[in-house]
């Protein structure tokens, strides 16, 4: 699925309050404007891309910047130009952690997040395996996921990190895998 239409997915499935601050873009008239928005508002941004061929799957290790710069983001355009696709989003500078949540059956979820290096991209959150934390969601003690054995606590104890809210909908609508950052507002962002 291509990041807008992931994001729009998102928006459907867990409502928009789960998807970042967004403004998608073709062009750099276009990001420009978007820029402008977030600044103008006083929030950081961010540059998402992704290409725009025909294709349904998003490409990886397209660039992307976590903190913009305007000169960052005309130099990653000037490369590109027309052959991507632009999403000018809300910066996330600190976070609660990142996460990824994985369905192990009908009522449990396995979660690996990092809580320790707060002002990482959501996709740094592996480089240090140590930072690493695991636990599961879901009425047993204990969930067999990967090989290992983790303590498992019901979605209300979990409710510090926002886990509670990812459960409910990756539970009832059987949603295989997500990752997502968790504002220091408890607010959960989905990406």
């Amino acid at each position: 699925m291509k990041k807008i239409e992931r994001l729009q997915w998102i928006e459907k499935v867990f409502g928009s309050g789960f998807a970042i601050e967004y403004i998608f873009c073709k062009n750099w008239g276009e990001i420009i404007r978007a820029i402008d928005y977030f600044e103008g508002r006083g929030k950081g941004w961010g540059l998402r891309t992704d290409t725009n061929t025909e294709t349904i799957q998003q490409s990886y290790l397209c660039p992307f910047l976590f903190s913009g710069t305007r000169d960052a983001a005309a130099k990653i355009y000037q490369e590109n130009q027309e052959r991507l696709y632009y999403i000018v989003c809300e910066n996330l500078p600190e976070v609660l952690c990142h996460g990824v949540a994985e369905l192990v059956d009908a009522e449990h979820i396995f979660i690996e997040f990092n809580d320790k290096e707060r002002n990482i991209a959501q996709r740094d959150m592996y480089d240090r395996p140590k930072n690493l934390r695991r636990l599961g969601v879901g009425p047993s003690s204990y969930v067999f996921h990967m090989g290992i054995w983790v303590r498992s606590f019901h979605p209300e104890e979990t409710s510090h990190y926002g886990f509670d809210k990812i459960y409910y909908p990756m539970i009832w609508n059987r949603i295989e895998e997500i990752t997502f950052s968790v504002k220091t507002n408890k607010q959960v962002i989905i990406w």
